[in-house]
C-alpha cells in the first residue's frame, strides 16, 4: 500500500465513522432526555431501591441468572434517574453500530462508501422500537452487541498475519460470545451467522476449490466460540430448569409433541412471516402505527430530522464521488456478483437467528414489546435490502431509494421517541396528582388505575411507583394493584382475592378493597372515584362506571402531610395548573371542609384556571353552595347540566338519604341542578 492509499482509506475511515456516528445521534438523541421508566423497568427499580442489588439475582434466578448479577453490577453505576439508563444503552448500541462496520470492512475490504450505508441502515433499522426503553431492555441490547463484536472478533483473527495476535482476538471473542449467550440465549442463533460469515470469508480468501481449507480454518476459528455455544445450550437443555413458563423447555417442548404436524405448520407459516416482517414491515408498520397518534407539530421535527439525514447522505455520496470520479465507487464498479452475495448473506443472517425466536414459541409483532425479535435479525435485514439496491444499476435512483429508507426510519424513530416521551408525561402526571389528591392511601388497598393516554399493562407499574411513593422505607408491598381489564373488573364486582406475583415477588389482593384512580380523557385530571357518590366524568368508559360502586374513598387517609413521588425518578413538582387546584379541591370535599373547597374556587378564578373536562367544576360548585355563596354557584351550575350523564348522578346522589352538610346548600343544588330547567 502507497502512502497516498494510506492517507485515503484512513480518511476515508474517519468520514465514515464520523457519518454513522451523526446518524445514530440524530435517530436516537433528540428526546433522550425526556424519556422514563416503563413496564419492566418499574419492577426492576423498585427491588434496587428497597432490596438493593442483591435482589436483582434472585429475580432473575428463574430464567436467566446472569441478568440479576448483570443488574446487581449495572444498577451500582447507574442509580434510578432514566437518563443515565438511556445514555448507557446508547453507548451500547453505538458499539454494536461499530462492530457491523468493522464485520463489513473485513467481508469487503476498501469498500467504504457501501459498508457505511450497510452500517447506517443497520443504525436506523426501524423495527426495533424499543431503545427509549433503556433500562429494562439494556440487556437485550448490550447482549446484542456483544455478540456483533465477538463475530467481528473472528473475523478479524483470520485476517490478521500474526498467530499470537489471532489467539488473542479469539479470546476476546470468547469471552464476548459467553456473556452474550448467558445473558440472552436465544441470540444463540448469532453462532449460525459467525460460521456463514466466517465461511465466505475464508472462501475469499483461498481458493474457490478449496472447501477443505475453508472448512478447517472455519472450524479451528469458531471452535472455542461453538464450544461455548453447544454448552450453553446442553445446559439450557437438560440441566437449568425455569419455573417462568415462557421459557420452560419442557412447557415448549409439550406443544410441539401434543401437536406435531400443527405445530410444524404454525412453525413454517410464522417463520416465513417473519422473515418478511423483519425485512420489510420494519419500514412500513412501525411508521404507519406511529402516524396515526402523532401530532402535526411533532410530525414536522420528525421530518426536519428526516431532511438532515437525507442531506447528510447526499453530501457524502457527492464527497465519494469527488475522489472517485465516474461510476466508480471506492475504486469498484457495481458488481452483480457482490449484489448476489449480500442478498444471499443477508437472507441467511435473518433466518437463522430467527429460528431460536420461532421455535421457542415466540414471533415479530409491531405491538407493545413483541418487536424485540427483530433485533437479532436486524443486521441481516440492512444487508438484504442494500443487496437489493445495489442491483439497480442507475446511481441517482439507487441512492434516491436509499435515502428514502433512511429519512423514513430517522422518522420513525423520533415518532417513537415522542410516544415513549409523552407515555412519560402521562405518568409523571397520574403520580403527582395522585399525590395531590390522596396524602396517603391504607395498607391493603388495591389500586386500579387507568389513563387515556398511556395504558397500564402490568400490575407492577401501579404498585412499584405506588409503594415508592408512600410506603418508601417498606421492603414489602404494601398498596396492591392491579390492570383493569375484563378480569379484573370481574374481581372487583365479585369482591374477590388472590394472589399475584412479579418473579420471585409475591403478593395478596383482596379487592373488596379497591381505590379506583383514572384519567378520563387527555383533557382530563386524574379522577378517584368515590363508591359511595358514583360521580364520574362524562367521559367514563363503561369499565369504570362498572366498577364505580366498589372504589371505595375511604381507602384514602386524609389527615396526614402529602407524600411526594421520589423526585430522582419523576424530577420536580409540576407548576401548579388546574388539576393541582382541582386535587385538592376535591381532597378538601373529601374532607367536608367547604370553606377550603370554596377558597380554592376562587382562588382558580383568580389566576384564570379552566377545566377542559367540565365535570372538574363540581366540587367547587358544592364549595360555594354549602358556603351559602350561591352567586358564584349559578355561574357555573348551567356548566353541568350540559353533561346529561353527570347531572344524573348528581341528582341521584343529592336524592340518597343521607348526611348534608347543610340543608340550604342542598336545597340549592337539588333546585337548580335537579329541578330547573
Amino acid at each position: 500500500m502507497t502512502y497516498e492509499q494510506f492517507v485515503s482509506d484512513r480518511k476515508q475511515l474517519i468520514v465514515s465513522i464520523g457519518i454513522i456516528t451523526f446518524i445514530a445521534a440524530i435517530t436516537y438523541l433528540p428526546l433522550i432526555d425526556q424519556l422514563g421508566l416503563y413496564r419492566d423497568d418499574w419492577y426492576l427499580v423498585w427491588s434496587g431501591i428497597t432490596h438493593g442489588p442483591p435482589k436483582f439475582a434472585e429475580i432473575f434466578a428463574i430464567d436467566r441468572p446472569a441478568v440479576g448479577f448483570f443488574f446487581s453490577w449495572i444498577y451500582i453505576l447507574l442509580g434510578n434517574n432514566p437518563l443515565p439508563w438511556n445514555i448507557f444503552s446508547f453507548i451500547a448500541r453505538c458499539a454494536g453500530f461499530l462492530g457491523v462496520y468493522w464485520i463489513t470492512s473485513i467481508l469487503w475490504p476498501r469498500k467504504y462508501f457501501s459498508n457505511t450505508l450497510i452500517t447506517i441502515l443497520f443504525v436506523v433499522y426501524p423495527g426495533f422500537l424499543q431503545q427509549p426503553n433503556a433500562n429494562g431492555f439494556s440487556f437485550i441490547i448490550i447482549a446484542f452487541s456483544m455478540a456483533i463484536l465477538s463475530i467481528a472478533l473472528t473475523l478479524q483473527a483470520a485476517v490478521v498475519k500474526v498467530n499470537s495476535l489471532s489467539v488473542i482476538l479469539i479470546g476476546a471473542s470468547t469471552i464476548l460470545t459467553a456473556s452474550y449467550l448467558l445473558l440472552l440465549e436465544y441470540l444463540i442463533g448469532m453462532e449460525g451467522v459467525r460460521l456463514i460469515l466466517l465461511w465466505y470469508l475464508l472462501g475469499k480468501m483461498y481458493s474457490s476449490n478449496s472447501n477443505r481449507l475453508k472448512l478447517i480454518g472455519t472450524i479451528r476459528l469458531s471452535f472455542p466460540s461453538l464450544l461455548l455455544a453447544s454448552s450453553v445450550f446442553v445446559y439450557r437443555i437438560f440441566f437449568f430448569e425455569s419455573t417462568r413458563p415462557a421459557m420452560n423447555v419442557d412447557a415448549i417442548l409439550d406443544i410441539y409433541s401434543s401437536s406435531p404436524f400443527y405445530s410444524a405448520l404454525r412453525f413454517a407459516v410464522v417463520f416465513l412471516k417473519d422473515q418478511f416482517e423483519i425485512i420489510f414491515g420494519a419500514w412500513s408498520v412501525p411508521v404507519y402505527n406511529l402516524a396515526m397518534s402523532t401530532r402535526l407539530k411533532e410530525y414536522l421535527i420528525s421530518l426536519v430530522l428526516c431532511g438532515i439525514s437525507v442531506l447528510c447522505i447526499t453530501v457524502y455520496y457527492y464527497w465519494v464521488r469527488k475522489y472517485t470520479p465516474g461510476k466508480q465507487i471506492n475504486g469498484q464498479e457495481a458488481d452483480e456478483i457482490y449484489s448476489r452475495d449480500l442478498l444471499i448473506l443477508g437472507l441467511l443472517c435473518v433466518a437463522i437467528p430467527s429460528l431460536p425466536v420461532v421455535l421457542s414459541n415466540r414471533n415479530v409483532i409491531y405491538q407493545a414489546n413483541w418487536d424485540r425479535y427483530t433485533l437479532t435479525s436486524s443486521f441481516g435485514a440492512a444487508i438484504v435490502l442494500y443487496g437489493l439496491l445495489s442491483f439497480i444499476s442507475k446511481d441517482w435512483l439507487r441512492i434516491t431509494l436509499y435515502t428514502i429508507l433512511v429519512g423514513v426510519a430517522v422518522s420513525t424513530h423520533y415518532n417513537n421517541a415522542v410516544h415513549y416521551r409523552d407515555n412519560w408525561e402521562s405518568q409523571k402526571q397520574y403520580w403527582w396528582q395522585l399525590t395531590w389528591r390522596a396524602p396517603q392511601i391504607k395498607e391493603g388497598t388495591v389500586l386500579v388505575g387507568i389513563t387515556d393516554n398511556y395504558r397500564f399493562e402490568e400490575d407492577y407499574e401501579l404498585w412499584s411507583p405506588a409503594n415508592l411513593t408512600y410506603y418508601p422505607g417498606s421492603k414489602e408491598i404494601k398498596i396492591h394493584s392491579e390492570v383493569l381489564d375484563n378480569q379484573t373488573v370481574k374481581k372487583i364486582l365479585s369482591d374477590s382475592w388472590d394472589r399475584g406475583a412479579t418473579r420471585t415477588i409475591d403478593y395478596e389482593r383482596d379487592y373488596e378493597n379497591s381505590l379506583v384512580a383514572y384519567i378520563p380523557s387527555p383533557m382530563s385530571c386524574l379522577h378517584m372515584v368515590d363508591g359511595d357518590r358514583l360521580i364520574v366524568s362524562e367521559f367514563a368508559n363503561p369499565t369504570i362506571i362498572a366498577i364505580a360502586p366498589h372504589s371505595i374513598i375511604d381507602r384514602i387517609i386524609t389527615d396526614v402531610p402529602s407524600r411526594k413521588p421520589p423526585v430522582d425518578i419523576f424530577g420536580s413538582e409540576p407548576t401548579h395548573s388546574w388539576c393541582y387546584f382541582y386535587q385538592k379541591g376535591s381532597l378538601a370535599a373529601q374532607k367536608g371542609d367547604w370553606e377550603e373547597v370554596a377558597r380554592l374556587g376562587r382562588e382558580v378564578q383568580r389566576l384564570n384556571l379552566k377545566p377542559t373536562d367540565w365535570s372538574e367544576w363540581l366540587p367547587f360548585i358544592e364549595g360555594y353552595a354549602y358556603t351559602g355563596d350561591f352567586k358564584e354557584a349559578k355561574k357555573l351550575i348551567p356548566i353541568i347540566k350540559e353533561l346529561p350523564y353527570v347531572k344524573f348522578r348528581v341528582c341521584e346522589d343529592l336524592e340518597k338519604d343521607r348526611d348534608i352538610p347543610n340543608q340550604a346548600g342542598w336545597q340549592f343544588l337539588h333546585e337548580y341542578i335537579c329541578l330547573r330547567k
